[in-house]
């Protein structure tokens, strides 16, 4: 009797059938971020209202080399008058670009980044819903994200703060933003899916997907 309850033990343990059934791990947001430690902005340092204007000055260059900014352009101007601005106050604008760029580039590599350790696992996660695909019965398809007005206000949330859900059963289309519990395995999985905004149609990208055991209303 011993030697049988020994051998269904290490069945058990070794993964036998009773075993493989993985509880969900209640999750939130903030978990799906990888696990790297804060980038500092380089602009932190400064005044309010210098972060702003060296933002603007970034974003006015960056325009210029995608060319929708000429030199004769009024937006050039005001780049300029804010670029003297600066430098009279004593900033090194040129070397805080060049570090501000380098940081931009950084969030951006981070965005795409994913938790391995939840790769593959059953999460619950609760968020709001934004439908893709429907048949007669219900949603199958949507994206999940962490706030009302995400992808639609632009830019969207960060890809990694995205999640595709597909759903093993059509759940009732309960209307954009409702509030839905996901249960399901989680899958590190790069996608943009299509999706209409106010200002027209556009991809979204998300770093996750959720193969969905179960959508329920989240009334809580």
């Amino acid at each position: 009797m011993i030697r049988r309850s020994l051998i269904a033990l290490a069945f058990l343990l070794l993964g036998g059938p009773a075993a493989v059934a993985e509880a969900p791990r209640s999750i939130a947001w903030k978990d799906l971020l990888p696990k790297e430690a804060a980038l500092v902005d380089p602009l932190a340092h400064l005044a309010v209202n210098q972060r702003i204007e060296m933002r603007l000055v970034a974003a006015a260059r960056k325009q210029q080399e995608l060319g929708f900014v000429k030199d004769g352009d009024s937006g050039k101007l005001a780049e300029r008058n804010l670029t003297r601005k600066l430098r009279d106050q004593g900033l090194d604008v040129e070397a805080l670009l060049v570090r501000f760029a380098v940081f931009q580039a950084k969030v951006m590599e981070r965005n795409r980044m994913v938790d391995a350790d939840l790769d593959m696992h059953r999460v619950r996660l609760s968020g709001h819903m934004l439908p893709l695909t429907s048949s007669g019965d219900g949603v199958t398809e949507f994206l999940l994200v962490p706030f009302v007005g995400a992808c639609i206000h632009m830019p969207p949330p960060p890809p990694n703060q995205v999640v595709v859900v597909r759903t093993r059963e059509p759940f009732k289309d309960a209307g954009r933003f409702a509030t839905v519990r996901v249960t399901g395995r989680l899958t590190a999985e790069a996608a943009a899916r299509t999706l209409s905004l106010v200002d027209g149609t556009g991809p979204v990208p998300s770093a996750y997907a959720v193969d969905a055991e179960r959508v329920e209303l989240n009334r809580d």
